[in-house]
C-alpha cells in the first residue's frame, strides 16, 4: 500500500510538471488500479519530459550562450533561463555525476549542472588529482550527452580570498580549458563565495589574472564570476565591471 501511494503521489507530481511547462502532455483521468499501472505512467510522463526538455530548454535549443547587455541569451540573441542545481564537491560524492543521478535531474526540467570542484581539496595532496579530474570529465560527459549545460565551478569557500588560490585556479582551468577548447556548452565559474573581508578590487584582481588563461583557449565561453559577501555583494562590480565580453557576475540569495 505504502509503494502504491507513493508511486501514485510520483505521478502526480509529474504531471504538475508537465501541466506547469505549458505544453500538451496529456493527462491521465483513469483511476490507478495497480502499481505496474502507475509505474508505467511515470515512466511515460518521464519520457515526454526528457522530449521536452530537449526541444525546448536544453543545449539543441538554445545552441551557444552569450551574453548580451544584462541578459544570457541563446545564440539567436534571445533571453533564456538556465535551470538546474550544484553538486557537491566531487572528491567526497563523485557518484552524483552518474548518468542516473543527472538523468533524474534533467527529468524535471533541469537544463543546467554546476560541477563543484573544491579548491581545497583539489590542492589537497591527500587526494590523487588525476582521479579528481576524472570525476570531473565524467560528470560533464554524462551531462553532455543528454544536452545539458555544465558550469564547472572553482568552489572557493574556507579561503575567502580567491586570491590565496590564484595559482591553482590558473592551473585548473587553463588544463580544463585546453581540454574543452571553445565548447559551446561549457561555462566557467572562477570563484565560488569570496567572503570575510574580501573586496571587489580583490576579486576584479584575481578574475583579471584567471580570465585571460581560459580565454587562451575557449574565447567565447561565458565566465562567471563570484562577488563579494558569498556573492551577495553584486552591486559592487556593476560600479567596476571587468573588461571581458560574455561575462556575468554571481548572485546568492538566502533566506
Amino acid at each position: 500500500m505504502i509503494k502504491k501511494i507513493l508511486m501514485i503521489t510520483t505521478c502526480v507530481l509529474l504531471a504538475m510538471l508537465a501541466a506547469t511547462l505549458g505544453f500538451g502532455i496529456k493527462l491521465y483521468n483513469k483511476s490507478l488500479q495497480t502499481e505496474k499501472e502507475a509505474k508505467e505512467i511515470a515512466s511515460e510522463l518521464e519520457e515526454e519530459i526528457k522530449v521536452l526538455n530537449d526541444e525546448y530548454y536544453g543545449t539543441k535549443a538554445y545552441g551557444r550562450l552569450q551574453v548580451i547587455d544584462t541578459s544570457l541569451c541563446n545564440e539567436d540573441g534571445n533571453p533564456i533561463q538556465l535551470k538546474g542545481m550544484s553538486t557537491h564537491g566531487l572528491s567526497w560524492y563523485p557518484l552524483y555525476g552518474n548518468a542516473g543521478a543527472l538523468n533524474t535531474i534533467k527529468s524535471y526540467g533541469a537544463n543546467v549542472i554546476r560541477v563543484a570542484v573544491y579548491s581545497e581539496m583539489y590542492m589537497n595532496p591527500k587526494y590523487s588529482k588525476n582521479e579528481y579530474m576524472n570525476y570531473l570529465y565524467t560528470t560533464i560527459e554524462n551531462a553532455l550527452s543528454i544536452n545539458m549545460y555544465v558550469i564547472v565551478d572553482w568552489h572557493v569557500l574556507k579561503e575567502e580570498n580567491p586570491n590565496l588560490t590564484v595559482d591553482a585556479a590558473k592551473e585548473f582551468f587553463k588544463e580544463i580549458s585546453a581540454h574543452y577548447g571553445n565548447h559551446p556548452y561549457i561555462l566557467y565559474e572562477i570563484c565560488n563565495e569570496p567572503n570575510g573581508d574580501t573586496e571587489w578590487d580583490e576579486v576584479y584582481q584575481y578574475a583579471t589574472e584567471v580570465i585571460p588563461v581560459i580565454r587562451n583557449n575557449a574565447e567565447d565561453s561565458i565566465v562567471i564570476v563570484g562577488t563579494p559577501d558569498y556573492c551577495q555583494d553584486v552591486e559592487a562590480a556593476t560600479k567596476k565591471p571587468l573588461p571581458y565580453d560574455n561575462i556575468m557576475y554571481a548572485f546568492h540569495m538566502y533566506f
